[in-house]
């Protein structure tokens, strides 16, 4: 049979969930030496019977899965070999094992979704900016990109109350708002910059170059180039 190739991503987080430790020795794994092992042996697949007699001695439920989170631990190489297809005898202890995994298998599945997510994002980004690089595509074309995500997604941001708005200048948008901080993060569809939300701000967000609160890219005034200091 073909055995299940396990990504880097899955590994991960079996290695994770389980504390990064050897589930069947209990000792110190690391990741660099990690084999996931099947607790009930892979082989089942091909022994439908068979699974379906040890899930009735078992009471598994209907749905669980050889390869699936339910059935996967992590394991240093030379414990996984000596369990090898090995079933384990039908006690109490391996029912509670097996149901405990079961159990846990969700949100297992949940961290792989959440991460996977994660993963895909930082591939389009790294994607994005390669071919950024190369030329394939031109900072006008994130200029674009940039102004039709912020008029798509302005909505969300109609409920900041209007005395928040007052250092916004006309023609910029609101991506984000920080309420700890008390600034916008704003745009132009060129550059972004920060706004203080305070109607009297602190007086390290003043310019005393152009005497305006901002915007601010970085520590750079945007009206006028002055260089200062807003932390």
């Amino acid at each position: 049979m073909t055995k299940y190739i396990f990504n880097n991503l899955e590994r991960f987080v079996v290695w994770n969930t389980y504390g990064c430790k050897c589930f069947w020795c209990g000792e110190p794994l690391p990741f660099k030496d990690i084999t996931i092992d099947h607790v009930l042996p892979e082989d089942l697949i091909e022994k439908p019977d068979e699974f379906q007699r040890i899930k009735i001695n078992y009471q598994l439920q209907d749905d669980f899965d050889i390869n699936n989170f339910c059935n996967w631990v992590p394991s240093h190489s030379n414990c996984n070999s000596r369990k090898s297809r090995s079933v384990f005898e039908n006690s109490p202890a391996m029912i509670f094992i097996l149901h405990k995994l079961y159990s846990k298998a969700k949100d297992v599945h949940s961290s792989y979704n959440k991460l996977q997510k994660r993963q895909d994002k930082d591939k389009i980004i790294g994607k994005l900016l390669a071919e950024l690089e190369i030329g394939k595509i031109s900072d006008y074309d994130l200029i674009v990109l940039l102004k039709q995500i912020n008029s798509r997604h302005a909505w969300k941001f109609q409920e900041i109350e209007k005395d928040k708005l007052t250092f916004v200048p006309k023609g910029w948008e609101i991506m984000s708002e920080n309420k700890n901080k008390r600034y916008l993060s704003i745009t132009n569809g060129v550059i972004a910059a920060t706004v203080p939300t305070d109607i009297e701000p602190d007086r390290t967000w003043f310019c005393y170059n152009c005497k305006n609160y901002g915007p601010w890219m970085g520590n750079r005034c945007v009206n006028c180039g002055y260089l200062g200091d807003i932390d």
